[in-house]
């Protein structure tokens, strides 16, 4: 099965190449990135992307939430595939673990309980205290912070 997920983890990450090279050849069935991605008719929209520009926009387009509706739909019925055979941020961080290992640089194991709490609050706080600045300032601040944003959008 570990086979099959780098398989796939590596074409969703070459298709971070081969669809900005196809528009440059002006064939525009697939456009986009990965946090907005128009294949055909159907849009795909990154749910943080999508509620980021609510809050900077101040008002709901149905567009906005049918982006969503396939992504959000994945993530409820299929867990974390995107995340895990999907992303190229994890891709990335798998290619990242492997030099590490190759190195013999040794890794944090000792991870209590206490530190995940604490972890978790953070990421919470950070999000609600982003998005109140995104509603503020009108500056998609969580989209520039992301590294799967930054990669995709950089590509």
């Amino acid at each position: 099965m570990q086979k099959y997920r780098k398989i796939v983890q590596w074409l969703f990450f070459l298709a971070m190449f081969f669809v900005p090279v196809i528009n440059l050849l002006g064939i525009y069935f697939i456009k986009g990135t990965y946090i907005s991605l128009d294949v055909g008719e159907l849009s795909f929209s990154d749910p943080l992307a999508v509620f980021q520009a609510l809050f900077a926009s101040r008002e709901l387009k149905s567009i906005m939430i049918a982006s969503v509706t396939i992504p959000i739909l994945i993530v409820i019925f299929f867990g974390r595939i995107w995340c895990s055979w999907g992303c190229p941020y994890c891709l990335l961080l798998d290619l990242i673990d492997r030099l590490r290992k190759k190195l013999k640089i040794k890794s944090i194991k000792n991870i209590n309980s206490k530190y995940n709490a604490n972890a978790s609050f953070f990421r919470f706080g950070f999000l609600i205290l982003g998005f109140s600045i995104v509603g503020i300032t009108g500056v998609p601040l969580l989209f520039l912070l992301s590294p799967p944003s930054v990669l995709s959008s950089q590509i």
